[in-house]
């Protein structure tokens, strides 16, 4: 699963944001395209660091992070819906909200 979240796929949402200009207004608030890219960037970060104790074969580790992984397992639904492409003004209020709530959990 790690794995399948680190390849580099053109068709990924944040490739889409950062690469195609005509693809990237499709999130009408800027907040939120900026928003969405810090998620997907400490997402990255976050499973580089879960593939690297798991190719270290560091257990104790990875059983520690359990409750950080729970937790983030159940904020991440909480943003996966249509409020990012909406241009119902508190329909994205709501989603800035639960996005800034989700990039909070994640570790530094």
């Amino acid at each position: 699963m790690i794995d399948s979240n680190l390849i580099d796929n053109p068709a990924f949402l944040p490739a889409i944001i950062l690469t195609n200009d005509e693809t990237k207004q499709i999130i009408a608030d800027e907040q939120l395209q900026s928003g969405v890219l810090t998620l997907y960037q400490y997402k990255r970060d976050y499973l580089k660091k879960l593939q690297s104790l798991i190719e270290q074969n560091d257990l104790t580790e990875i059983q520690n992070k359990r409750d950080e992984l729970k937790k983030l397992s159940t904020l991440m639904p909480k943003i996966n819906d249509d409020r990012l492409f909406s241009n119902d003004k508190s329909k994205i209020e709501s989603y800035k909200k639960d996005l800034e709530l989700v990039i909070q959990q994640f570790p530094k």
